[in-house]
C-alpha cells in the first residue's frame, strides 16, 4: 500500500486529506490518531470506502507543455547580453568574487558575432511579443562602450519598427557626459548601482584599492542633474542592502537627498543563492522591511479599502474621501 495523505485537526474536530481523491474526510479521535501511527487495519478500512488509494506518478506534465515549441519560436520578450566579465569595482557580495559558486571576474568579453546572433535570434523568435527587451550587462558593460555601440548600431539596423526597449546596468562611476548624452540620443533606460549613504555603500562597492565610489557616482549624478536633466526620466536606481546597512538610514538617504529626489530606486537584500557563507540579516533590518512592506500593500489597496470602508463612514465625513 502506498496511499499518501496528511491528518489535522481543527476546533471542528479531526480531519485526513486524501490525495488520491482530493478529498477531505472527517474521522473521530480514534480513527485519526490511529491513521497518524499508520495502522493498516484503519487503512484498509478507508480504502474499502474508496479512500487512500495507491498514489504512483506516472507522469506530471504541466498543462502549457504542449504550447511550449510555440513559446519558443514566437514569444521569447527579452535578452541579456552579459558585454564583459571585467569590471572595475570589487564588491564585497557581488556574485563574481568569489563568495558564490559562480564564476569569478575575468578579462572576457562577448564577441560582437555573437552579439549580432543573440539579436538576431530575438527578433526571430518573438513574432507574437508586442514589445521585447534588450538588457546591457556585466561585470561593467561601460568598459566596452565601442562593442557596446555596435551592437546598439546593429539593433536599430534591424528593429524595422519593432517596439523595443533597451536597459542597461552599470555602477555609475563612468556615467561620462559622453556616455550620458549617447543614451539619451539612443533612448537607453540605465540601471545605476547605489547602496545609500556613503558609509554603508564604501563599505561594499570600492575600487581594487580599496577606495569606496560613492563620492564619484554622486559627482556624476549632481552633474546629470544639472546638465542633462532629461536623462533623469531615463535613469534609476537599484540598492543592494547588505546584512552591515541601517535599512531605515538608507531609506531616509534617498528619500531627502535632493539629487535622489527624482529617481526611482528599488532596494533588494543580498542574494543567498549559491552563497558559500549564511546570509544573515538583524531583527531591526526586518521590522523596517515589513513595515515599509505594508505601507506598499496599503498604497496599492488604498482604492479598494476606500470602496469597502465608504459605506460605514457618516454622511459629514464622506466629501472629504471623494478626492482620494
Amino acid at each position: 500500500m502506498n496511499p499518501i495523505y496528511k491528518t489535522f485537526t481543527t476546533k471542528g474536530g479531526f480531519y485526513i486529506y486524501d490525495r488520491s481523491t482530493n478529498s477531505i474526510i472527517k474521522l473521530d479521535k480514534d480513527e485519526f490518531n490511529l491513521l497518524e501511527k499508520k495502522d493498516e487495519d484503519t487503512i484498509r478500512s478507508l480504502r474499502s470506502k474508496g479512500y487512500l488509494g495507491d498514489n504512483t506518478i506516472e507522469r506530471v506534465r504541466h498543462h502549457d507543455t504542449k504550447h511550449l515549441e510555440e513559446y519558443l519560436n514566437n514569444n521569447i520578450e527579452e535578452l541579456i547580453i552579459q558585454l564583459t566579465q571585467n569590471c572595475n569595482l570589487q564588491c564585497s557580495y557581488c556574485p563574481y568574487m568569489g563568495g558564490y559558486d559562480n564564476r569569478n571576474h575575468s578579462e572576457k568579453t562577448v564577441p560582437i558575432e555573437i552579439i549580432k546572433k543573440g539579436i538576431d535570434y530575438l527578433f526571430s523568435h518573438s513574432q507574437n511579443t508586442k514589445r521585447i527587451a534588450i538588457a546591457f550587462y556585466g561585470g561593467e558593460p561601460l568598459l566596452e562602450m565601442p562593442l557596446l555601440k555596435e551592437a546598439i548600431d546593429y539593433i536599430e539596423k534591424i528593429k524595422e519598427g519593432r517596439k523595443l526597449i533597451i536597459t542597461l546596468t552599470t555602477n555609475g562611476t563612468l556615467l561620462s557626459d559622453e556616455n550620458v548624452e549617447y543614451f539619451i540620443e539612443k533612448g537607453i533606460n540605465v540601471l545605476l548601482s547605489l547602496d545609500g549613504a556613503k558609509e554603508y555603500h564604501d563599505a561594499n562597492r570600492v575600487f581594487p584599492g580599496g577606495a569606496g565610489s560613492f563620492d564619484i557616482i554622486m559627482e556624476r549624478l549632481t552633474n546629470i542633474k544639472a546638465n542633462f536633466p532629461l536623462f533623469l526620466s531615463q535613469l534609476s536606481i537599484n540598492s543592494v542592502i547588505s546584512t552591515d546597512n541601517d535599512l531605515a538610514c538608507s531609506k531616509n538617504f534617498f528619500d531627502a537627498d535632493q539629487v535622489m529626489e527624482h529617481l526611482a530606486v528599488t532596494m533588494n537584500m543580498i542574494s543567498e543563492s549559491n552563497a558559500k557563507s549564511s546570509i544573515l540579516y538583524n531583527d531591526d533590518f526586518y521590522s523596517v522591511h515589513k513595515y515599509e512592506s505594508l505601507k506598499l500593500i496599503l498604497v496599492l489597496n488604498w482604492k479598494n479599502f476606500i470602496q469597502i470602508c465608504i459605506k460605514i463612514i457618516p454622511s459629514k465625513h464622506r466629501q472629504n474621501t471623494t478626492n482620494l
